[in-house]
């Protein structure tokens, strides 16, 4: 039944929307590892808690069957919303293959009022696909999409042999040849193929906060696949499959995946830009055949991932099967097994055939390495469960990412050995070459920290150098002005015990000192400079700065302080804005884990922050942060 178009009002509403939520938040992401302190505002794989949902009384067409679906998509034009019923389950065994036209949102209201979101599935293993794009900026939302095979053998094959591939029809569930794909707050499993490719033409798509999994086909298996186009996946859980994300490796291929949680159940490695031979049709030079892709951005994910037995070279992150045209940058991770060594990896390729557009695998041969990586940026992650919430910057690392530009795309610094400082600023797509954006009189780079001094929404650099003092470098959005004196200490007490935040709720970042006498003292930033230290707090002993973390507990905009004690207890100090109240209780845990196995961040849409901790039994538990203060008692949310 229709009910009426989307006002123009509407319709602009809807592109604020999307121009708003296509980049998270990412500030201060520099100091953060893993996807959990996810600052996207709705939880990580979407469902109970999401809060960008479609309010079904305001669609064009409401639909509760197969005939009304199909009737409501061959009428919807650009501008309409087509609603499933949450609690419909549609056949489209036979009436596969459904065009979405441009610019119209097919939708259910996955997680709304505990719904599981309409059921749009197929029977039949030949399901290629079930639904494609009929034109550009359509979306998806909310609903489930149920494939045909969970298998990752189809019966009847010898698991040996490459025929296995294509021994049985592939099911396919979302196709897309169109710019602006949304797909978002769906559950996608059961497809042999891919849940969702992104062919030739299907650029700027933006893939998050779904739950991919149990799509398993050996040679295939994907959650996502690109084919000469580019997308951003943010924010989805993917599990059980043999790549949840994976670029085709021809030229054109672009994507940036973050805040993804990948769980354990993958037999190849979760992340994936093939390269060599595996760019069918493209040319195979000598010169060419190492092409992987354009540009790849890998950032703030969890790799929850294991060693299994089915691993193809034994690695278990992320494999890059060539060399990228432009550049790899893999940053701020957390990858379970302990070593890059085993999660990193790139493919060197070797083809002396003739006839460069048939492959010849007779002809080819490849090597696999895990270090002097080429057009591959490492740094800044971290490798074991042991540091999942540690939030202090690798030390051995001199690059760091945030957002210089106040564009919200994340720009890469380099703090070089002579003293200088390097930015690569981020686009859409890549980064821009190094330019040289400031300088400091000495190499003393583990004594930098950023943050947003003068609240204009770029990213400052401030040193605090052994002299006590306060030197802060202000991005201009295309350098840093020179060094200013902003304040000073009144001893050295070595860079770890300073950390950065806005306790004041004013939009400057401030800074607070945990000092080795238990007390806490906060420099607030005037945005030119920072007024003297005042007292706001203190613990009754020295903990040392590790058991400390910053966020706001209690959503009124001004940042506080936690503390994760040795006898298991959490407690808060709360700024008032010139000063912290006493310490409160705010939750504890069954033993001390030590600092590291917690972190911080927003994992139910409620914008209060939670504690989660990282538990050497191989579970991860999360304390729900409550309006009033506090914590819930702890849950299990993770499992590996």
């Amino acid at each position: 039944m229709k009910l009426y178009k989307l006002s123009l009002a509407n319709i602009f509403l809807i592109l604020i929307f999307l121009a708003t939520h296509a980049t998270a938040s990412i500030q201060n992401d520099y100091d953060q590892y893993g996807a959990e302190h996810n600052p996207t505002g709705n939880p990580i794989g979407g469902g109970d808690g999401y809060s960008d949902m479609i309010d079904p009384a305001s669609a064009d067409f409401y639909v509760t069957d197969k005939t009304q679906l199909i009737d409501a998509l061959n009428s919807a034009t650009s501008g309409d919303v087509v609603y499933v019923a949450d609690n419909a389950e549609i056949d489209l065994s036979v009436d596969y293959n459904v065009a979405i036209p441009g610019g119209v949102t097919l939708a259910s209201g996955r997680g709304y009022n505990g719904s599981n979101g309409a059921k749009l599935y197929s029977g039949y293993v030949g399901t290629y696909p079930l639904f494609r794009a009929g034109g550009s900026h359509v979306r998806i939302t909310g609903l489930r999409f149920v494939g045909p095979d969970r298998r990752k053998i189809p019966d009847g094959c010898d698991p040996k042999e490459e025929a296995c591939t294509y021994f049985e029809p592939n099911s396919l569930g979302i196709d897309s040849s169109y710019p602006y794909l949304e797909v978002d707050n769906c559950e996608l499993s059961g497809w042999s193929y891919a849940a969702i490719i992104l062919r030739e033409g299907s650029n700027n798509s933006f893939i998050h906060h779904n739950y991919i999994h149990n799509n398993r086909r050996i040679g295939l298996g994907y959650g996502v696949t690109l084919e000469k186009s580019d997308a951003l996946m943010e924010a989805n859980i993917f599990d059980h499959g043999r790549h949840a994300i994976a670029g085709s490796g021809h030229t054109g291929t672009s994507y940036e995946a973050r805040y993804n949680i990948f769980r354990n159940n993958f037999y190849q490695y979760p992340v994936d830009m093939h390269g060599g031979g595996d760019r069918k049709g493209e040319d195979l030079h000598p010169d060419r055949i190492n092409v992987a892709g354009d540009w790849i951005k890998i950032h703030h994910n969890s790799f929850y991932t294991l060693e299994v037995t089915d691993q193809v070279d034994g690695y278990q992150g992320i494999h890059i099967s060539g060399i990228p045209n432009h550049k790899c940058a893999i940053f701020n991770n957390w990858f379970i097994n302990a070593k890059q060594s085993t999660v990193i990896s790139q493919r060197i390729h070797t083809y002396t055939g003739t006839d460069y557009s048939n492959f010849d695998k007779t002809k080819y041969s490849y090597t696999t390495k895990t270090n002097n990586l080429t057009n591959l940026d490492v740094f800044q992650n971290k490798y074991g469960d042991s540091v999942w919430g540690d939030n202090n910057s690798v030390a051995q690392d001199r690059k760091k990412a945030a957002d210089f530009t106040g564009d919200g795309i994340l720009d890469i610094i380099t703090f070089n050995s002579d003293g200088t400082f390097d930015v690569e600023v981020g686009t859409r797509l890549g980064f821009q070459p190094k330019a040289r954006w400031g300088s400091n009189g000495a190499d003393i780079y583990s004594r930098y920290k950023l943050g947003d001094f003068n609240g204009d929404g770029k990213t400052d650099v401030i040193s605090f150098e052994s002299n006590y003092r306060f030197y802060v470098w202000i991005s201009s959005g295309s350098s840093f002005y020179s060094a200013r004196y902003w304040g000073q200490n009144g001893g050295d007490i070595g860079s770890n015990r300073y950390k950065i935040g806005d306790f004041n709720g004013d939009g400057k970042d401030d800074v607070i000192s945990l000092e080795g006498n238990a007390r806490f003292y906060v420099w607030r930033s005037y945005g030119s400079g920072f007024y003297s230290a005042r007292y706001w707090g203190q613990n009754g002993g020295d903990i040392g700065p590790d058991r400390y973390k910053i966020g706001d507990l209690n959503g009124d905009g001004r940042d506080d302080l936690i503390s994760f004690e040795g006898n298991a207890r959490f407690y808060a100090w709360r700024s008032y804005g010139s000063g912290f109240y006493n310490a409160s209780y705010w939750g504890q845990n069954g033993g001390d884990i030590g600092p590291n196995r917690y972190k911080l961040g927003y994992n139910n849409g409620d914008n209060i922050l939670d504690v989660m901790a990282c538990e050497s039994n191989r579970r991860v538990y999360r304390w729900m942060g409550a309006i009033g203060g506090g914590l819930s008692n702890p849950v299990q949310w993770l499992h590996w």
